[in-house]
């Protein structure tokens, strides 16, 4: 039931994220291209391009609930960055077709720079790594009161350092 819910977050989280970054990031550009004083209009695309990329960054934590959601989500970009190698007009439209708003045409920088790629490729690395640290079986009789979790304890008697022969 988790992997069934790591793929729905990883698609419906990667695709509301990279869209917030694209429009953002576009938004950015046609100001920057504007030379925009007021800083009003500067400050609402750079909150769209972080708070995708915090959508992006919950993806990649999820991978505590299953590795299933950074899987789809790095997927889901390396497709946009290889289909952007392939045939880069049909990547504009299927873009258009997954985001919330009509992306500006800033956002190609991204997609065409290779972003996609980069950032899928980080996420399918970071969920075909191992989780990580498991914890030790216990040895029969250890209840595991006085395991703190932290200090390490020695599972063998200690023995004398003797130097090396030859």
């Amino acid at each position: 039931m988790r992997h069934v819910l790591g793929l729905l977050l990883g698609i419906v989280l990667t695709v509301v994220g990279a869209s917030l970054v694209a429009v953002g990031a576009g938004r950015a550009a046609q100001l920057v291209g504007a030379l925009a004083a007021d800083t009003g209009e500067r400050t609402a695309p750079l909150l769209l391009v972080m708070a995708g990329g915090l959508l992006l960054g919950l993806v990649a934590a999820l991978r505590r609930l299953s590795p299933v959601v950074p899987l789809v989500g790095g997927l889901l970009l390396l497709a946009v960055g290889v289909l952007d190698w392939v045939d880069p007009a049909s990547t504009r439209r299927v873009v258009d077709v997954l985001s919330f708003e009509r992306v500006p045409d800033g956002a190609d920088l991204l997609i065409a720079g290779g972003v996609p790629l980069a950032v899928g490729a980080l996420l399918v690395v970071l969920a075909l790594v191992p989780q990580g640290r498991r914890r030790p079986r216990r040895e029969k009789g250890d209840d595991g009161r006085d395991d703190d979790g932290f200090t390490a304890v020695p599972t063998s008697t200690p023995q004398a350092w003797s130097p090396p022969q030859g």
